[in-house]
């Protein structure tokens, strides 16, 4: 079965950790679900810096260009769903992996 993911924030005091409920569906009262927490932080300034480690290095990219890519081609995905009040498949046209690029 598939496992289903589900997250919001919630809170009028500030910032909150962010806690990610895990459940695979198979109990509908919600028992035996997973809790993970994150803690507070910057996201975008943390890979910002893994991204500029990976230049300075010379490394394999800790979140590949590709992935940008993909979730793009997610959000077009909901958006033509969104219009058409039906599944659409997402495209991989374009993409490539980075072994058939050659990039690192």
């Amino acid at each position: 079965m598939t496992r289903k993911v589900r997250w919001g924030v919630l809170g009028t005091a500030g910032i909150e950790p962010t806690r990610i409920f895990i459940h695979d569906g198979s109990d509908l009262s919600g028992n035996g679900r997973e809790v993970k927490e994150f803690a507070i932080c910057d996201q975008f300034t943390i890979q910002g810096d893994l991204f500029s480690r990976a230049i300075l290095e010379n490394s394999v990219q800790a979140i590949p260009l590709e992935d940008a890519v993909k979730n793009m081609a997610v959000i077009d995905a909901i958006f033509g769903s969104a219009s058409s009040a039906r599944w659409e498949p997402v495209s991989d046209r374009g993409l490539k992996s980075q072994a058939e690029t050659g990039h690192t």
